[in-house]
C-alpha cells in the first residue's frame, strides 16, 4: 500500500507541475501576442506579400549602389514607381488616419507654395525649379516608403537596417576590388573613376586613392548598427568583424575629412553604447595593430587630405559659397526665393544651378526660415520613437539622436540632404528607434 500510496502522490505532483507549465506557456503566448499588438513594427506580419517585399528590396539595393543612372537611363526610377504604388496598396489596406492625411497635404502644400515663389523674385528658370521639386519629392517620398513597408509589417525594422548593412557592405567590396584592379593593372584611380562618373551621369570624387561613393553618407550609421544591435542582426563574431573591417575601409576610401570624422564619432557612440562583448576586444586589437602597422602610409594619406592644393582650394570654394549664401538668405530671410533659386554671385553647376556644397545655407535662402521650420516639425514628426519619455535604453537613444544631429550637420558642408540615399538614412535611424538592441528580432 505504502508504494501505491506514494506512486499516487509522485502521479499527482508530475500533473500539477504539467498544470502549471501549461499555464506558463498560456501566460508567455499571451503575452507574445500582447507585445506583437503593442509594437507591430518589430515583427513581420504573417500577411506579408513576398513580392512587395523583394521590390523593396531591390529598390533599396539600387539606390545604395548606383549614384546617378547608367548611361542616361536610371533603373532607380523603374524600382521606385512599382514601390511607390506598392506603399499606396499597402496603406490602403489599413486605411490612413486624419492626422496622416492632413500632414501629407501639408506637405503637397508646402512644395507647392515654395514652387510658385521664383518667379516673384525673377527666376524664371522652371527647369530648376522643377528639378529641385523633384528631389524634395525624392527625400520625402523615400522616406514614407521606409515608414508604411516598416509598419505594414512587410518587413522588421531590424531586417531593413540588415539590409542597408549589406548593400553598402556590398559598394564597400566593389570599391576595393575597384582599387586592387587599378593598382594591378598600374591605372590611374582617377581615370577609373572618370570612366564611372562618364556612364552614371554623376561626378564621382576621386583621386590619387580616392574612391568615393554618394551612399558612403551611410557607412558611419552602419557602423553603429553593427556595434549596438549585433544580437538583433544575428552576427556572428566574425561577420561582425569582417564588416565593421570592410566599411572602415571603405570610409578611408573615400577620402572626406568629414566622413572620417563621421565615422570616428560613430565607431565612438557605438562602442561606448554598446553592452560590452568579447569580440570588442578582438576588434580593438585588430584595429591597433592595423594602425601601429600602417601609420606611416596612415599619417602621408590624412597630410596629404588636410593640406594638398586641392583641400586648401575646396575650403575656398565653401568660404566664397558661404558670403553669397548669407546675402541670398538675407534678401528673403522669412519664406526664401523658392525652389530652384540660387545666388547669382556663385553658381556651382550651371546644369543644376541652385546645387551648392553648402546645402543647409542654400536651403535657407531658398526656402526661408518658415520652410526649415517646416522640414524640422515633419523631421521631429518621423523620429517621433526617439523622443518617447520612458527611460529605457537612454544612453542607446542619445547616441541614435547624436547620429541623426550628424547628419543635418553633414549638409553645412556637403549636399547630402535632398537625394533618395539621405532618405535611406533617415530611415535607418527610424528604425533603430524601435530596436532594442538586447533583443533579437525576427530574420529578413
Amino acid at each position: 500500500m505504502t508504494a501505491v500510496q506514494s506512486s499516487r502522490g509522485c502521479l499527482r505532483c508530475v500533473t500539477k507541475l504539467q498544470q502549471k507549465i501549461c499555464r506558463l506557456d498560456g501566460m508567455a503566448d499571451l503575452a507574445r501576442g500582447m507585445s506583437i499588438r503593442a509594437n507591430p513594427r518589430n515583427h513581420v506580419s504573417a500577411a506579408s506579400s513576398p513580392w512587395f517585399r523583394w521590390i523593396f528590396i531591390v529598390y533599396v539595393f539600387l539606390v545604395v549602389l548606383i549614384p546617378g543612372s547608367l548611361w542616361g537611363f536610371n533603373p532607380k526610377y523603374v524600382a521606385f514607381l512599382p514601390v511607390f504604388i506598392g506603399a499606396f496598396v499597402l496603406r490602403s489596406r489599413r486605411g490612413s488616419s486624419l492626422k496622416e492625411i492632413l500632414l501629407l497635404l501639408g506637405m503637397l502644400c508646402m512644395l507647392i507654395l515654395w514652387s510658385i515663389l521664383p518667379p516673384l523674385y525673377g527666376f524664371t528658370e522652371a527647369y530648376s525649379t522643377a528639378q529641385h521639386l523633384k528631389d524634395f519629392f525624392v527625400l520625402f517620398a523615400g522616406c514614407w516608403i521606409i515608414e508604411v513597408f516598416i509598419s505594414e509589417g512587410q518587413i522588421s525594422p531590424i531586417g531593413f537596417i540588415r539590409l542597408v548593412i549589406y548593400s553598402v557592405s556590398t559598394v564597400a567590396m566593389l570599391k576595393l576590388l575597384a582599387f586592387a584592379y587599378a593598382f594591378v593593372m598600374g591605372i590611374p584611380v582617377w581615370d577609373l573613376m572618370a570612366t564611372v562618373s562618364e556612364a552614371t551621369g554623376r561626378h564621382l570624387m576621386s583621386g590619387d586613392v580616392r574612391i568615393e561613393f554618394v551612399s558612403d553618407m551611410l557607412i558611419a550609421n552602419c557602423i553603429f548598427c553593427i556595434l549596438c544591435c549585433r544580437r538583433p542582426l544575428k552576427f556572428s563574431t566574425s561577420r561582425t568583424i569582417f564588416l565593421l573591417s570592410l566599411l572602415l575601409l571603405s570610409a578611408l576610401l573615400s577620402f572626406s575629412r568629414f566622413f572620417w570624422a563621421w565615422t570616428a564619432a560613430a565607431l565612438a557612440l557605438g562602442w561606448l553604447v554598446a553592452k560590452k562583448e568579447k569580440y570588442h576586444i578582438i576588434l580593438a586589437v585588430i584595429l591597433g595593430a592595423a594602425v601601429l602597422y600602417y601609420a606611416e602610409p596612415l599619417s602621408i594619406i590624412v597630410d596629404v587630405r588636410l593640406n594638398s592644393a586641392g583641400t586648401l582650394d575646396s575650403d575656398q570654394v565653401r568660404q566664397d559659397q558661404r558670403v553669397a549664401l548669407t546675402k541670398f538668405f538675407m534678401d528673403a530671410p522669412i519664406m526664401g526665393h523658392g525652389l530652384g533659386t540660387f545666388s547669382t554671385k556663385v553658381i556651382r553647376e550651371m546644369d543644376q544651378p541652385y546645387g551648392y556644397e553648402l546645402e543647409m545655407q542654400a536651403l535657407a535662402g531658398q526656402i526661408g526660415v518658415i520652410g526649415l521650420g517646416a522640414l524640422a516639425f515633419l523631421l521631429a514628426i518621423y523620429m517621433r520613437r526617439l523622443f518617447r519619455a520612458d527611460t529605457d535604453a537612454l544612453a542607446y537613444r542619445c547616441a541614435i539622436f547624436a547620429l541623426l544631429v550628424i547628419v543635418l550637420a553633414s549638409n553645412f558642408f556637403n549636399p547630402y540632404l535632398t537625394n533618395s540615399t539621405s532618405s535611406l538614412s533617415f530611415g535607418m535611424l527610424m528604425a533603430l528607434a524601435d530596436v532594442d538592441p538586447e533583443e533579437g528580432l525576427l530574420e529578413l
